[in-house]
């Protein structure tokens, strides 16, 4: 079904943290155990989980989505962890299911991935998004747990090519024209737009001067709305 790949189908947190875990690992999918070992009174160790797992993806194209859930963090969904406190590296993402009936959060050090679930054993609605129901907790729980999470930062493998990308046009950014630094596997990035659309060779000190200028504007145009609304 094509509603597969927007997550239509069941999992379990224990499934979710261990496909995040493969792009912690820079592509290696390790087999999951919900019991890592057994020891007895005396801390002796009893058995042990086998490891086992293979490579599943390149450095490369994992990094790829990391950096994208590292946006989540920043500038998405996910950027109330910050609010929480916590400043180290994270690649996150937050989801909610229809009528609110799941609220996950699941993210990942270069460590550590953990991924949150809350709802109901019944389906019925929580009435809460990811963000507002499963995001504190995660918070509280990767900040007491520091020790394992890491401060190290992801590994971008050098092979990634870096391409500034106009957001107006999803093309390379001109000379120019600024665009936000993005990566790409070899061969992969989009060709150049040809300078500043609409703007060509507008040297680009000037191009962000205008911006600032315009944004300044609109805003000043919108509080004077907003101000004549309440005199009448």
């Amino acid at each position: 079904m094509p509603s597969l790949a927007l997550g239509s189908s069941e999992v379990t947190p224990l499934e979710l943290a261990g496909a995040y875990g493969v792009f912690a690992a820079e592509g290696f999918r390790a087999d999951l155990h919900a019991v890592e070992g057994i020891v007895n009174r005396k801390d002796d160790v009893m058995g042990r989980a086998e490891h086992s797992g293979e490579q599943v993806f390149t450095p490369a194209e994992t990094y790829l989505v990391t950096s994208g859930l590292e946006g989540a963090v920043e500038r998405g969904t996910g950027r109330g962890l910050r609010a929480w406190g916590y400043r180290g590296p994270m690649a996150a993402k937050s989801g909610t299911t229809n009528d609110f009936r799941d609220a996950w959060f699941v993210g990942y050090t270069a460590s550590l991935a953990v991924a949150v679930w809350v709802g109901f054993d019944d389906g019925q609605s929580l009435g809460l998004s990811g963000a507002q129901a499963a995001l504190p907790i995660f918070a509280r729980f990767i900040s007491a747990a520091r020790w394992a999470a890491s401060d190290r930062d992801f590994r971008r493998p050098p092979e990634l090519e870096i391409v500034a990308v106009d957001p107006r046009t999803g093309l390379a950014a001109g000379e120019w024209c600024g665009g936000e630094p993005e990566y790409f596997l070899p061969g992969t990035a989009p060709p150049e737009g040809g300078g500043c659309p609409g703007r060509p060779g507008l040297p680009r000190w000037i191009a962000d001067a205008e911006a600032r200028a315009s944004a300044g504007v609109q805003w000043l145009i919108e509080q004077l709305r907003g101000r004549s609304r309440r005199i009448r």
